[in-house]
């Protein structure tokens, strides 16, 4: 398990419910795969500010329930 893994997992067992749904926002596509190994599924995707190139970015909406 990687460091990124063990910080999820750390801060949902502290944080989270036993249950309960967690969600997360990402604006790094590299950082979709590992939610995912960690049972986030992406419920929505957007492009904030499409066409801008200086400030523009796509936004990863994930949830784990």
């Amino acid at each position: 398990m990687g460091v990124g893994s063990w910080v999820v997992r750390a801060v949902l067992a502290a944080q989270v419910p036993e249950g309960a749904p967690a969600v997360l926002h990402t604006q790094r596509e590299v950082y979709v795969r590992l939610y995912q190994r960690l049972g986030f599924a992406a419920v929505d995707v957007c492009d904030v500010l499409p066409g801008n190139k200086q400030v523009g970015f796509t936004n990863w909406a994930m949830v784990k329930v």
